[in-house]
């Protein structure tokens, strides 16, 4: 077993992200900068119901290219792949995603922008998903890890460690499989794979959104 994987298991999973949260970066109180137009329902949807996301700012465009699955393509706002410099990015790719998936779509990716640690977007929604990470059973930790070294061989060229593509991976599939659903996946799973504490995390991170 890697060495930086035994110390996962034996204790925090990730030591050298226990920074103390700091506050909400920059606040924003303006709607997104929505440049597709089938898109705007689904953003008023996910803003109506997750009021929290309104504090930040974010532009959702669409990739026209012929081929692309129906997905969300994120850039943080210091990306250098992102096409909109200084303001995070959700590119629409595909054209099937609409109505409710589109809008947990959405809601889905900003959920990667508020669990972010580098830079703390959102203290109060880290603190509770750095407590979602420690409570992963030891068994759960070496799938994951399995996962990681399944996707380390397809992409070589990814240089994260286990330890930053689980927090931004796997931590985050699981409470956006919970907190927006595509699908029934996450949800028939959780009671099997994630802890009744873990669950519970999950509620109270369902439920800051809720507030500004």
């Amino acid at each position: 077993m890697p060495h930086r994987v035994a110390q996962v298991l034996s204790g925090p999973i990730a030591p050298e992200l226990r920074r103390e949260p700091q506050m909400l970066t920059k606040q924003f109180d303006s709607m997104p900068d929505v440049r597709v137009e089938r898109a705007r329902p689904s953003v008023n949807a996910a803003l109506e119901r997750f009021p929290r996301l309104k504090n930040f700012k974010f532009i959702i465009q669409q990739r026209e290219r012929i081929g692309d699955e129906p997905r969300i393509e994120s850039f943080s706002a210091n990306e250098a792949r992102n096409p909109n410099p200084g303001t995070r990015t959700l590119e629409l790719r595909g054209g099937s995603l609409q109505g409710k998936n589109l809008e947990n779509a959405i809601v889905g990716d900003m959920l990667h922008h508020l669990g972010s640690n580098n830079p703390v977007n959102d203290s109060a929604f880290r603190i509770l998903k750095d407590q979602f990470i420690d409570k992963f059973r030891p068994e759960e930790l070496l799938f994951a890890e399995t996962r990681f070294m399944q996707h380390k061989t397809r992409h070589p060229e990814d240089e994260r460690s286990f330890e930053q593509w689980f927090d931004t991976v796997w931590a985050d599939m699981w409470i956006g499989g919970l907190i927006a659903p595509i699908n029934s996946e996450f949800l028939n799973n959780a009671p099997t794979v994630l802890t009744k504490e873990q669950r519970n995390l999950v509620s109270e991170m369902e439920a800051l959104l809720k507030k500004r």
